[in-house]
């Protein structure tokens, strides 16, 4: 099958999918259905630009797929958001927030990179089958080590802080130097290297959560002139690739204004989906699954140039995704049961 008509079928499929389960957006609110759309396109994001770098001499097609990164700055800036639009609502103590972060994120988690060991056949090559803790609770991923920071930071300078403006000046003023140590560190180390293309969006998301109606509403009145603007700022950045200390900080800034944007015109147009929304809501799986299946999987090197490989490979990763999903699901049960028997024995 030529590449032309691989990415047409490729195209037309998701269009399918997306419309099939299209929804009215109705108004827009600060909710999971908002939280979702933004993590839902922050998935297929990851899922292109990894499918195109991992596979680039085979799916050269999959235009600007090497900066589908930034779909990453999504994540950061959507846990910020979350966590500080979550405290200000409900404000916890220490043990009270990391026993939630834990139960939030660990049992997917470890149910993921379980998963990852059962399935390990299916790899190109043997990989994931460490045993030790750490692979277990996913801390070889740098991804789990980064947000698992910014959560433990986050808590700390809430509780230190006297005032909301604190918190944005102390999480700001910690990105800069985030920044300024990654720099230094940049061309050394490869986690420096990783962790460089995103120092501020998870402070961005505070600052949003913080302000989000009046950004919301100031966005809203501009969307025009700040979709075109946030379009150009990417298309100089990717110009000026090679400056990569600079630009992926760049870029780290730039995303999340496009991404509310995008958001904004999926409830205006009146196209948001439940396809996207289910992409959003188990990102956390989906993100941790689709590493070894696209870029170690048998599929799409069985295939090659034919588009079914990728088409194969992305409906397993939703496959297993689905899968953890359902056992996370069990567990939550069980624990819920045991919380009300155990709560039923101290009562008699």
């Amino acid at each position: 099958m030529s590449a032309t008509v691989s990415i047409v079928i490729f195209g037309a499929l998701f269009l399918l999918l997306y419309f099939i389960f299209r929804i009215p957006s109705g108004e827009l609110r600060l909710d999971r259905q908002f939280t979702n759309t933004i993590k839902g396109i922050a998935m297929l994001l990851i899922l292109y630009h990894h499918s195109g770098i991992y596979h680039h001499d085979i799916f050269w097609y999959f235009f600007f797929s090497g900066w589908g990164f930034c779909g990453v700055s999504l994540f950061f800036f959507i846990s910020g958001f979350g966590l500080s639009a979550s405290y200000d609502h409900n404000p916890l103590g220490y043990m009270q927030y990391f026993k939630r972060r834990l139960f939030v994120l660990w049992p997917t988690i470890i149910i993921c990179m379980l998963l990852r060991g059962v399935i390990a056949p299916l790899y190109e090559k043997q990989i994931y089958l460490e045993s030790d803790p750490l692979t277990l609770l996913g801390l070889h991923e740098w991804y789990i080590v980064a947000i698992a920071v910014w959560y433990i930071l986050f808590i700390l300078i809430t509780k230190l802080s006297k005032s909301r403006g604190d918190v944005i000046f102390f999480i700001s003023i910690i990105s800069i130097i985030l920044w300024s140590f990654l720099d230094v560190l940049f061309h050394e180390n490869e986690m420096a290297f990783l962790w460089m293309r995103f120092p501020f969006s998870f402070a961005m998301g505070v600052i949003f959560a913080k302000y989000s109606d009046k950004i919301i509403r100031y966005v809203n009145s501009r969307i025009v002139l700040i979709t075109i603007l946030t379009i150009i700022s990417i298309a100089v950045s990717i110009h000026l690739y090679e400056q990569k200390n600079l630009v992926y900080p760049m870029m780290d800034l730039v995303f999340p204004v496009l991404g509310v944007c995008m958001v904004l015109w999926i409830y205006k147009i009146g196209i948001n989906s439940k396809f996207i929304l289910y992409i959003g809501k188990n990102s956390l799986p989906l993100y941790l699954l689709q590493v070894p299946i696209i870029k170690y999987g048998y599929l799409i090197k069985t295939w090659r140039h034919d588009i079914v490989g990728l088409i194969a490979s992305w409906a397993l990763v939703f496959l297993l995704a689905q899968f953890v999903v359902y056992g996370r699901s069990v567990i939550d049960y069980l624990i819920n049961l045991i919380k009300k028997r155990t709560s039923s024995h101290e009562l008699s």
